[in-house]
């Protein structure tokens, strides 16, 4: 998928920049989910540092620095931008996304100083400090993209799934369930992460059942008990899957 996502962002902004917004949003999904809070505060800064960079040489092909972006006057800049065409797309570029990347950045400066009385929020800051992340990295490809709508609708559903340690992916599209289960419960786990439906071609070659029978057999028991909803070749867990899932599977992570 990186190499999708390379090739997309790349026909609007310098390769190199995108190389740089590609590797900081790796470093942001590691951080998040081995909860390295230090490190986040880091990538998370430098991913807008570079996105605000690759916004700048849209407009208008102007390089920064890569090495000594100031975000504060990049930031100013962009906003200040003069409007060339005023339609949903400019305003996403030059003022939502900035946005969003200043808020990030805000949170980054806060942290790394004292933390803030006898409580300091970092769970749920290192939880929007991903969303957020995904969030500007799935509207640049809503924006750039070349290919059909579904495919880049799938590729999106992919960046903003959700992230379980105990689920590991590889460049090669294979997951890894890096904890003993039922082979329902590995179903449930893999429909969980999902933010959509997903085919049951797809879910069987990922969850890797010894046999057809132990796939379908599971699905049939799942969709009984009410855990998924099934529609023809399509799948998702339900509100009841869900539960079972954070009360059960994850309970203990």
């Amino acid at each position: 998928m990186k190499q999708v996502l390379q090739n997309e962002l790349s026909k609007k902004i310098h390769p190199d920049i995108v190389k740089e917004i590609l590797n900081e949003y790796e470093s942001v999904c590691t951080d998040f989910s081995t909860e390295n809070n230090l490190n986040i505060l880091a990538s998370s800064g430098r991913f807008v540092d570079m996105v605000l960079a690759g916004i700048r040489y849209w407009y208008d092909s102007t390089s920064v620095n890569l090495n000594t972006v100031s975000f504060d006057s990049l930031y100013n800049t962009i906003i200040g931008l003069p409007r060339r065409k005023r339609d949903s797309e400019e305003d996403l570029l030059l003022l939502e996304i900035p946005n969003v990347a200043k808020a990030i950045y805000t949170i980054r400066n806060k942290k790394r100083g004292a933390h803030r009385k006898d409580f300091d929020p970092i769970m749920q800051d290192r939880i929007f400090l991903k969303n957020s992340v995904d969030w500007i990295l799935a509207s640049l490809l809503f924006v750039f993209h070349t290919k059909s709508e579904k495919d880049i609708q799938g590729i999106i559903e992919t960046l903003v799934q959700k992230e379980i340690p105990l689920i590991e992916e590889f460049e090669d599209g294979g997951v890894l369930i890096l904890r003993k289960m039922s082979f329902s419960q590995k179903l449930l786990l893999l429909l969980y992460r999902q933010t959509g439906m997903i085919t049951k071609k797809r879910l069987r070659d990922i969850s890797k059942p010894k046999y057809n029978s132990e796939f379908n057999t599971n699905l049939s028991n799942l969709k009984v008990g009410l855990f998924i909803y099934i529609n023809g070749e399509n799948i998702k867990i339900t509100q009841r899957g869900i539960l079972e899932v954070e009360t059960k599977i994850l309970k203990n992570e």
